[in-house]
């Protein structure tokens, strides 16, 4: 890790893998062996920001739902074409498990990794397949990776050349990429906003 950069902005090349994103931030901070999990981090805090939503349904098995991989944030779970409301904190006395299926869930909430469905008393239902409505988490880059979400290069550079500083201990040149990182953040949020419309497709979703 080394070098001391211009503290002036470069001008982002068209670049498309983690590799050359990572070129481009050492041109200024010099080479580091964190670079390429500081443009992973971006991305990841950018995708948490974005409007992109994915839909999949998923098979319920003993009122639980097992959350697949490509899953960042639940935002909706959907029974029946009704959705659920969501508990942020637990109860003893909604995860009793029956086999009977003769009530439906009302509510969910995620528990030990899980989503876990509730009725008013205990959940009851035994199987049955839901829908799940989510941020997707952008796979982790490999070098020869590029990233998942679109128009982000210039956010992921200054995001990493903003840690690169800190891990350097510059303070003077990380906090001048701190604010080229929220300001290229923003810019990208308001790209991706326009590209996805806000989510409307279910009237009580709470987004």
């Amino acid at each position: 890790m080394g070098g001391t950069g211009t503290g002036t902005p470069a001008a982002a090349a068209d670049t498309t893998t983690a590799l050359e994103l990572k070129t481009e931030v050492e041109t200024l901070t010099g080479s580091n062996s964190d670079t390429l999990k500081f443009l992973n981090r971006a991305q990841l805090l950018l995708a948490l920001e974005s409007r992109l939503r994915k839909a999949q349904y998923i098979a319920v098995t003993a009122g639980q739902i097992t959350i697949p991989s490509d899953v960042l944030v639940v935002k909706a779970v959907v029974y029946d074409d009704t959705e659920l409301y969501r508990f942020t904190t637990s109860y003893t006395d909604k995860m009793a498990i029956s086999t009977s299926t003769t009530n439906t869930p009302d509510s969910w909430q995620i528990l030990e990794g899980k989503i876990q469905l509730n009725t008013s008393v205990t959940c009851t239902l035994a199987s049955a397949t839901c829908e799940i409505i989510y941020i997707p988490r952008p796979a982790t880059m490999t070098t020869a990776d590029t990233p998942e979400l679109d128009d982000c290069d210039e956010a992921l550079i200054a995001f990493a050349r903003w840690q690169d500083y800190v891990e350097m201990e510059n303070p003077e040149k990380a906090a001048f990429w701190q604010n080229e990182w929220l300001e290229k953040k923003a810019d990208w949020i308001e790209l991706d906003w326009e590209a996805n419309e806000e989510p409307n497709l279910i009237p009580r979703a709470v987004w």
